[in-house]
């Protein structure tokens, strides 16, 4: 049976993945993790200007959704 994955430990396997994605975009963004409750978590990545995270969102979503 396979161990399950903190809460915690998602939000750092979240972050630092989303941290090399957008290093590879060559997007400057800032990353944040933070958890709602028990069972949530919210990652938010903020760029100045926002513009730039379009090509994370994609058309209609679809890159986002994807990821």
């Amino acid at each position: 049976m396979a161990e399950s994955i903190s809460l915690e430990e998602q939000g750092v396997i979240a972050k630092d993945f989303l941290v090399g994605l957008l290093a590879a975009m060559e997007i400057a963004a800032e990353v944040t993790v933070r958890i709602i409750d028990e069972e949530t978590l919210e990652v938010a990545v903020n760029a100045n200007p926002p513009a730039e995270l379009g090509v994370l969102v994609g058309p209609r979503g679809a890159t986002l959704q994807a990821l």
